[in-house]
């Protein structure tokens, strides 16, 4: 294994996608990896070698208003993308077939990003090589909900919010409850 590679910041401005093949993997396997700016070259060593290159991405907010939506890769010959799942601890692989343009959604974003704000993907071939010209992250703003309403308690009503107990919580809690007696007058 060889680790040589630097970071791919997620975060530039008005940054929407980072081609992770414009810098060197973090880390790849020791034979078969043939990588130049905006191409990789995967060529095990044999039917039963794989060769392998990690790349990483850094610079995910910890609030997760800035995440990964979905992978674009451009390959030649069979291949598989290897996810980092921190939720699980453990790695998604997905089967990239053929010659194509594949899209990947990243709907588990959240297990995808490190406690520290870094995605890694890897590229894998197994058996047969594989090119690749296009491994690209699309990023944008996180556009979900999430779980935690303006009254202070989350849905199921086990803890209070993340935004704590100051009087500026009180005030938004108080106007809450003045809004939803009007919602039940007015009915």
């Amino acid at each position: 294994m060889s680790l040589d590679g630097r970071d791919v910041p997620a975060r530039l401005a008005s940054n929407t996608a980072a081609d992770l093949l414009t810098s060197l993997p973090c880390a790849h396997s020791e034979q078969g990896v043939v990588y130049g700016t905006g191409s990789l070259a995967l060529a095990p060593g044999g039917p039963r070698a794989c060769a392998w290159a990690i790349y990483r991405l850094s610079g995910f907010p910890d609030d997760h208003s800035f995440i990964p939506k979905a992978l674009l890769v451009q390959h030649s010959g069979p291949a598989w993308l290897a996810l980092c799942n921190y939720g699980r601890g453990t790695w998604r692989f997905v089967r990239l077939a053929g010659t194509q343009q594949e899209r990947i959604e990243l709907d588990e974003w959240a297990t995808l990003v490190s406690p520290l704000g870094v995605f890694y993907a890897a590229l894998i071939a197994y058996g047969q090589p594989a090119t690749f010209a296009t491994f690209a992250v699309e990023m944008g703003a996180n556009t979900s909900p999430g779980a935690w309403p303006m009254f202070g308690r989350d849905p199921l009503h086990r803890s209070r919010s993340p935004y704590g107990t100051h009087s500026a919580t009180k005030t938004l809690v108080s106007i809450g409850a003045l809004l939803l007696r009007l919602l039940h007058q007015a009915r």
